[in-house]
């Protein structure tokens, strides 16, 4: 409409507009972000627009939330002025969740305009407060037929890949999924997916691919109102139409409930043992995980969910295997039912145990053939799961590739020394929550000498470790280091780091990350950033004993120093 008012008909006096203003918020952000829009159509002078950098940068200085900034009455006031006297028309996406009221931006009541604005929230008739003429277009999913929910499916991953400039068959499969992955929480703890960089899984799986593949996972990453929307309608689609992935709740229905075709993405929840005296259900389910390219097993996310055991030969077939999450499964460490797939980029393994069959398959086969598994992979998540000879000198030589570890839970230090001049494209590195142990070696001096050598490093993640005393200054050291993060180490004393690629350093001890009973542990009293010239984010909480703190050409944008 924008586009094609201008270019009709000149209407009669009374009726032409001098101005038409073209406000796309579909992807909303704020009223800031809407209000910078108006001024942008308007052309503002610079003097106006650098009025935004300021008012951002004193609410990053502050920690405002950006999706609660609103709008600048200086610049409101300069909108009004250029708007008086002229008659001009607004056509408004709204991709807020409410009405929007144009008069604190400047678009003021007593101007000669008119307002054509829309939006998409399902309860939008009791907010609806001050619109004269409201036209409903209310239609239901459960009224189309298949071919109609598969075309408003595309058009939504049509519409995802215009806004972020990608194949739209990528986004169709990144919409089904997110879907996949939310659907499966009944399976497995979702921290597994959720804690790290999700972009990780999508590339691991293949679907993202090529030099802009964290690029692009980034972008759909975060277009929450988009996955919404197409999440009703994969859900009325799944009941009708072939989607791409199976979840099933009981290992035992495969056979008789689920239709039998390759399905690229399966998540199955296992109630029993999968030996061989239930040898239909264990065959059923080998030849409906052959062709998948992501798989989650387990037995639930619950505490009291059983562990289940899994055979050595379980995923044999499994020839495009490219993700792998078990959680509470048993299953045999020496060799594990995953160890010949090739094809494996993303192992995540969720409060699972050895089966107890260590000792009976040592020494069977050569050890770099066994361990096929490793040489492809880039993630590897231990989430409870006491398995340290995966970090044993031999296997982390075999996992040359691997650009992400993450461990929380499991005492794991005596491994880590293994890392030096080892994993020489690990980007990210999370170790925390290691429970409570009397160690003979620090873990402030494994640290140091196991990443000095890291130079791909970006995120360091050591939440949690109460035992380390002080953070090794050889982190400065860490060329491509971005984020840091510290939050729980209530035995740290001082922190002294100056790495000029920092741009994030997190150190919460507030009530979200430590127990009231450990705050009286809380020992920080020095935090030196002297150096970190591209810090833009500073967290320090709940650190009553801090004395001395120095950001000297820091150009800190967002602080947030709340005492708990």
């Amino acid at each position: 409409m924008a586009r094609v008012l201008p270019s009709m008909k000149d209407p009669p006096p009374g009726r032409r507009f001098g101005r038409i203003i073209y406000l796309d918020c579909s992807m909303w952000e704020s009223k800031r972000a809407m209000q910078r829009k108006l001024a942008e159509e308007l052309k503002l002078d610079r003097k106006t627009m650098a009025m935004f950098e300021e008012q951002d940068e004193e609410d990053d200085f502050y920690g405002a939330d950006r999706a609660s900034r609103g709008v600048i009455r200086n610049v409101a006031a300069v909108i009004d002025q250029t708007l008086r006297g002229s008659r001009f028309m607004v056509i408004f996406i709204n991709g807020s969740d409410d009405e929007i009221v144009l008069g604190p931006f400047g678009v003021s009541d007593y101007h000669d305009h008119v307002v054509i604005w829309t939006f998409t929230s399902r309860t939008y008739a009791e907010k609806i407060r001050h619109t004269k003429i409201r036209l409903d277009s209310w239609w239901s999913l459960s009224h189309l037929t298949s071919p109609e929910l598969s075309a408003l499916l595309h058009e939504e991953a049509a519409t995802l890949a215009c806004l972020r400039g990608i194949d739209p068959t990528m986004a169709l499969d990144c919409l089904f999924y997110r879907s996949f992955l939310k659907e499966s929480r009944d399976i497995t703890y979702q921290f597994i997916v959720r804690e790290h960089d999700p972009s990780s899984i999508w590339i691991c799986d293949g679907f993202i691919q090529g030099d802009r593949a964290r690029e692009i996972s980034k972008a759909l990453e975060i277009d929450d109102d988009r996955y919404l929307q197409a999440e009703y309608i994969i859900n009325d689609l799944s009941e009708n139409i072939r989607t791409p992935y199976l979840i099933v709740q009981d290992a035992d229905e495969l056979l008789d409930a689920y239709e039998k075709r390759p399905y690229r993405w399966i998540a199955i929840k296992l109630k029993n043992n999968i030996t061989s005296k239930n040898k239909k259900v264990q065959e059923d389910l080998q030849t409906t995980l052959a062709g998948a390219s992501s798989i989650i097993l387990g037995s639930g996310c619950s505490d009291e969910s059983p562990h289940v055991l899994l055979p050595n030969d379980l995923f044999k077939q499994c020839n495009n295997l490219c993700m792998l999450i078990l959680s509470r499964c048993s299953l045999s460490f020496v060799s594990p039912p995953f160890s010949q797939c090739h094809t494996l980029r993303y192992l995540g393994l969720d409060h699972c145990t050895d089966d107890g069959t260590s000792s009976q398959l040592e020494g069977e086969e050569d050890h770099i053939t066994k361990w096929a598994c490793l040489y492809s992979l880039l993630v590897l998540d231990l989430y409870y799961t006491e398995w340290g000879e995966i970090l044993s000198e031999e296997k982390i030589e075999l996992m040359a590739n691997l650009a992400e570890l993450n461990i929380e839970g499991v005492w794991c230090w005596q491994w880590i020394c293994q890392l030096e001049k080892r994993l020489p494209y690990l980007q990210r590195l999370r170790i925390i929550k290691p429970p409570v142990r009397l160690a003979q070696t620090s873990p402030t001096d494994i640290i140091s000498n196991s990443l000095i050598d890291k130079t791909e490093l970006e995120v360091l993640d050591l939440s949690s470790n109460i035992d380390m005393e002080n953070l090794p200054t050889s982190l400065s050291k860490a060329s491509k280091l971005q984020e840091l993060i510290l939050d729980g180490c209530v035995g740290l004393e001082k922190v002294v780091l100056a790495n000029p690629s920092l741009k994030s350093f997190s150190f919460d001890c507030s009530k979200h990350h430590v127990d009231d009973a450990d705050k009286k542990y809380v020992k920080i009293s020095k935090i030196s950033l002297e150096g970190c010239t591209q810090l833009e984010k500073l967290i320090l909480c709940g650190l009553p004993n801090l004395v001395e703190l120095y950001l000297s050409r820091c150009p800190i944008k967002i602080l947030d120093l709340k005492p708990w």
